[in-house]
């Protein structure tokens, strides 16, 4: 049993003195919310007002909904039935209703704030993401070069070169988009089957709410798609801009020629005629073997009579021609 007091009690000789009054507990309830599992008791409306002096007389009426998301259609109905019970509700008494939604406004308008930050967050998360198309593209678009050359040769026009480096991105976006979001709708959908057990005196309720909203994924993975096609524009137009002759010259530099590598710094230890040799020494040709066509090349760019000399020993010019 338990002893419950009411603040609004009788006037004594020493002040107010509360009522009080003994109940039986029944049961105990478990609503999972912990706010209301912790303050909230349960009653006999007689046994109420008796222990708060209302003789009669009601502070406050629950009404519940089928839907409590269509709250704001009932809303107006709520309000009509309030100004009929006005002139009998006595005088100085105020009758106004609040649904659910008007209780917790802050609470939602954060949620609300949170919802379009982590959309936010997650579309410029697949604006880094999509770089990543930018850059196999532009790879493909070196890489295919040539391909590219012969197609344009053949009579492919621009429109369709961008074509189809864009096809190929938003297929590669689209393929991630479905995993991403095929990942994340499995993810949710187990959450909401099973649960997370949350502790109720942390979070206010023992299991986390997991609702599986299908707009809200077509809406992530719509935004995907735009991105990524976005994303594409700029490969596919350097695709399309290829020349047909850059293309070639570019794939048979690569292919059959290589790249050629100029150095125009001289090793100020040796002399002209040493530097001229050096490339056949590190090939592991003898000294011999070089000096002669060394001495030649040197005798075409007129330094033959120059060979001896080091590098600090010669002006600019003849640097650069040795």
């Amino acid at each position: 049993e338990l002893t419950l007091l009411s603040p609004m009690g009788e006037l004594g000789p020493t002040g107010v003195i509360p009522r009080s009054r003994r109940f039986r507990v029944a049961a105990i309830f478990y609503s999972g919310m912990y706010e209301y599992d912790a303050t909230h008791a349960y009653v006999l409306m007689e046994q109420a007002q008796k222990l708060f002096g209302l003789d009669g007389k009601i502070t406050n009426i629950d009404i519940r909904v089928p839907d409590a998301e269509k709250v704001k259609e009932l809303r107006p109905a709520v309000d009509q039935a309030i100004l009929g019970m006005a002139p009998d509700a006595g005088k100085g008494a105020e009758i106004r209703a609040r649904d659910w939604m008007e209780m917790n406004k802050n609470l939602f308008s954060a949620l609300k704030l949170e919802k379009l930050a982590t959309f936010i967050i997650l579309s410029i998360a697949i604006a880094v993401a999509s770089f990543c198309i930018v850059c196999t593209l532009l790879l493909m678009v070196t890489e295919t070069g040539k391909e590219i050359a012969i197609l344009k040769a053949l009579g492919a026009t621009n429109g369709a070169i961008m074509r189809v480096f864009m096809l190929e991105g938003v297929v590669l976006g689209g393929i991630g988009t479905l995993f991403g979001v095929g990942t994340a709708l499995a993810a949710c959908t187990g959450l909401a089957w099973f649960g997370v057990r949350l502790d109720p005196d942390v979070y206010y309720i023992d299991r986390l709410p997991v609702n599986v909203n299908p707009a809200d994924y077509a809406l992530v993975a719509g935004a995907a798609l735009v991105i990524c096609t976005l994303a594409t524009i700029y490969p596919a137009k350097t695709a399309a801009d290829l020349s047909p002759l850059e293309g070639l010259r570019w794939a048979l530099r690569r292919e059959k020629i290589g790249f050629v590598f100029q150095f125009h710094h001289l090793l100020p230890e040796f002399n002209a005629l040493e530097n001229v040799m050096m490339p056949g020494l590190i090939q592991g040709r003898s000294r011999k073997e070089m000096e002669a066509p060394a001495m030649a090349l040197l005798n075409e760019v007129a330094l033959a009579s120059r060979a001896t000399h080091r590098p600090g020993e010669l002006s600019g010019g003849e640097q650069q021609r040795v």
